[in-house]
């Protein structure tokens, strides 16, 4: 497992991610299309682990309303959303996620060890 992945478990516990936080630095990925594919390759591994799940937080914001999609679609979906915004990613736009028990799980293992 990468080390990306250990700190997005890691994150998942204390609270949602959202997409634009998944963004690599500019620094060290400058070219928007290279982030975007970037981004795009790590939300598949992410939905494709198991261990996190597409959505939004619901208004109380603890809860999470997850979209009832395979991981290859969320991805489409957030493909798509984003280019119909024409920009990166912001706060809130697009899509947030949450660690499933399954990932919670994950999580508190490696939380364990640290």
């Amino acid at each position: 497992m990468s080390s990306r992945m250990r700190q997005l478990l890691l994150e998942g516990l204390e609270d949602h991610l959202q997409l634009w936080w998944l963004l690599p630095d500019r620094d060290d990925v400058p070219n928007p299309e290279d982030r975007r594919r970037d981004v795009l390759q790590l939300v598949e591994e992410m939905l494709a682990s198991g261990w996190f799940e597409a959505g939004f937080p619901k208004s109380n914001g603890r809860e999470f309303d997850p979209w009832p999609s395979s991981a290859q679609e969320a991805v489409a979906r957030i493909a798509r959303d984003w280019d119909s915004l024409g920009r990166e990613p912001n706060i809130g736009d697009i899509a947030w996620f949450n660690l499933t028990p399954i990932g919670e799980a994950e999580a508190r293992k490696y939380a364990a060890r640290a």
